[in-house]
């Protein structure tokens, strides 16, 4: 039945130019009419988005997880366990189900000895608020009084259980076993950002010895206020660092990153802290990546199909032709410059040099040759 219209309408009927672009819409709109091409470049472009995020093929993270969950879990020999105990350190079995992500690149990460360790952000942190301890290491200046230690402690901060000045640190911490017990004694160390490079001689090499508790720089300070303690700033910083891990960047090819612990968080939870840590790394620099528990064997996850980038084959090239001209060279007379230039190693030029060299006694030799023929 159609529909009535109200009066001074032109016409009872739909103008065909309406039924046109109604009929337009419908079919736009209808997902069993849309192009095969519009589809194609869809997927493609979805696919592409989902390559990007997943850094490593989440089924091989997956996997290593789950077999490295059943080997830590699985039941020890007693006698095994009695032996073990009289030669392991004291908090051993406290890091016995920690997961570590092992990065080995295809060349060093640095070229000097850097003790600023790199911060990642997880999504699941390493600690457990409620039973971490924290210290902080701050300036002399910006704790003096028992007004503000008042202050930080009236704040509630959360797993902030020690304060020290670095006169403290100085006169307090001067032997090596004192230093052992300050490192056993809290789990978490954040320093003022100020006075990091005071650290490494002032903590020793039992902090910096491995990646578990080096001392973290945080910001202490508002930027309005450089020379007052910010509370706020403070609470923030410390937030990070608890769902964060660290590590030192090494002068060689290798780096352990604890990413979680494997009684304390879900087999999902450790899953995406590994995504988000080997996200950090640029897949062109890496050769591998594995992961592992403290006693369990390194399960990999990630093998370069690229050893090698362009620019190194290419300089691979390079020293090759340099070898074989130099090579040459022996059986080619050379003046002492010429010589000169080819044990420098300049590439370029030692070719250019024995490549005329070879020209010219080739046509002398041809010449010679032509002149017996005749």
């Amino acid at each position: 039945m159609a529909k009535t219209r109200s009066k001074g309408s032109a016409s009872p009927r739909t103008p065909q130019s309406a039924k046109v672009k109604k009929m337009a819409n419908s079919i736009k709109s209808s997902p069993t009419m849309s192009s095969p091409l519009a589809n194609k470049k869809k997927t493609k472009t979805v696919k592409k988005v989902a390559d990007k995020e997943e850094h490593v093929k989440q089924a091989a993270i997956t996997k290593a997880i789950s077999e490295l969950v059943k080997y830590v879990n699985k039941p020890k020999l007693e006698g095994e366990k009695e032996s073990n105990s009289l030669f392991d350190d004291e908090d051993a079995e406290d890091h016995e189900f920690d997961l570590t992500l092992q990065i080995t690149g295809k060349k060093y990460f640095s070229d000097k000895t850097n003790l600023k360790p790199k911060i990642i952000e997880l999504r699941k942190g390493l600690y457990n608020t409620e039973f971490t301890k924290t210290c902080l290491i701050v300036r002399d200046l910006l704790v003096t009084t028992d007004a503000q230690l008042t202050s930080i402690e009236e704040a509630s901060i959360p797993t902030l259980s020690q304060i020290y000045s670095v006169s403290q640190i100085k006169k307090e911490f001067k032997e090596y076993e004192k230093k052992r017990q300050l490192y056993s004694e809290y789990d978490v160390f954040v320093v003022d950002d100020s006075i990091l490079n005071l650290m490494p001689t002032l903590l020793g090499k039992v902090f910096y010895s491995s990646n578990t508790k080096i001392p973290v720089p945080i910001k202490v300070t508002s930027t309005s206020n450089k020379l007052e303690l910010s509370l706020a700033t403070l609470k923030n910083q410390i937030s990070k660092v608890l769902n964060s891990t660290s590590y030192l960047l090494p002068v060689g090819t290798n780096i352990s990153i604890k990413v979680g612990n494997v009684n304390a968080l879900s087999a999902q939870e450790l899953e995406e802290n590994v995504q988000k840590a080997v996200a950090h790394f640029p897949l062109n620099k890496i050769k591998s990546f594995g992961l592992k528990c403290t006693n369990s064997p390194s399960l990999p996850i990630f093998y370069t199909q690229n050893l090698f980038a362009e620019k190194d084959v290419a300089a691979s090239a390079v020293e090759k032709s340099a070898e074989d001209a130099a090579s040459d060279a022996t059986d080619i007379k050379l003046s002492k410059f010429e010589r000169a230039l080819i044990e420098l190693g300049d590439a370029d030029e030692a070719i250019k040099i024995v490549t005329k060299k070879q020209s010219s006694k080739q046509k002398k030799t041809a010449k010679k040759s032509s002149k017996v023929q005749k």
